[in-house]
């Protein structure tokens, strides 16, 4: 036994030996390793902090049903709002009579200048948001009139695939051509790079969602619904009682 530990000193010693002067030894191992793991660094993506705003919307003169609009002929009185994991983080003002509507990300009340509580998020109306994997950007577009809004449609687009710049969305359904939504750095001065990205991956969706509604829109539903059933309920009573005994 004594015997045999000298010799498996020797054998590893030169095996040793051997590995550190053949492809350039144990510090090519290391480096290649330490290189491997910076690659891997490097291609995961860290969430990043962005502002948007809706820069702009285009509508078609008219609706895909060759319907007009507004009753009166005008151009629709769009507006939107923004929202990020089913959270509205951002609401536009109405663009009147506008086939081409445009929204600024500056925005500033005469409340806050008369009493002097002014900063700079006071200057911004923006929506911002971390781009978080398997979560979404959403823009809900409404068509106003003096009594109500109406759902025209929503967007929705992967928080990832936000970039700084404009990113166009065509959509070319429900009477909108297309959405041009803005990106800024989440930090510093508001700047919009000129810079156009056309993403791949967004879905126009057709059909509101529930946590896209007011309170009045909820509450207009919940009345309608009552009055159907009463009113199926109400029409059978009357039924019963013009229907004679017996048949």
């Amino acid at each position: 036994m004594r015997l045999l530990i000298p010799i498996i000193v020797i054998l590893a010693g030169g095996a040793l030996a051997f590995y550190l002067n053949s492809n350039g030894g144990f510090s090519s191992a290391v480096d290649d390793f330490t290189e491997k793991v910076k690659t891997l660094g490097e291609s995961t993506e860290e969430p990043v902090i962005f502002r948007a705003w809706l820069h702009e919307v285009e509508a078609n003169p008219l609706l895909p049903d060759g319907a007009k609009w507004d009753q009166d002929g005008s151009a629709p009185d769009l507006s939107a709002e923004l929202y990020w994991q089913e959270i509205r983080l951002l609401e536009t003002g109405v663009a009147k009579d506008s086939l081409i509507s445009r929204w600024s990300p500056t925005n500033l009340s005469v409340g806050k200048l008369l009493d002097g509580s002014v900063n700079q998020s006071d200057f911004e109306s923006v929506a911002t948001l971390r781009t978080v994997e398997n979560t979404f950007l959403e823009i809900a577009v409404y068509e106003n009139d003096p009594v109500q809004r109406s759902f025209v449609g929503l967007v929705r687009i992967p928080a990832t695939a936000l970039k700084k710049g404009i990113v166009n969305l065509p959509i070319n359904r429900n009477g909108i051509v297309y959405l041009k939504l803005a990106v800024a750095s989440g930090s510093g001065e508001l700047e919009l790079l000129n810079r156009q990205r056309n993403p791949d991956l967004y879905e126009w969706v057709t059909e509101q969602p529930e946590y896209t509604k007011s309170s009045v829109e909820l509450s207009v539903e919940s009345i309608s619904k009552d009055l159907e059933v009463w009113g199926a309920k109400g029409r059978r009573v009357l039924e019963d009682l013009l229907t004679p005994d017996g048949e």
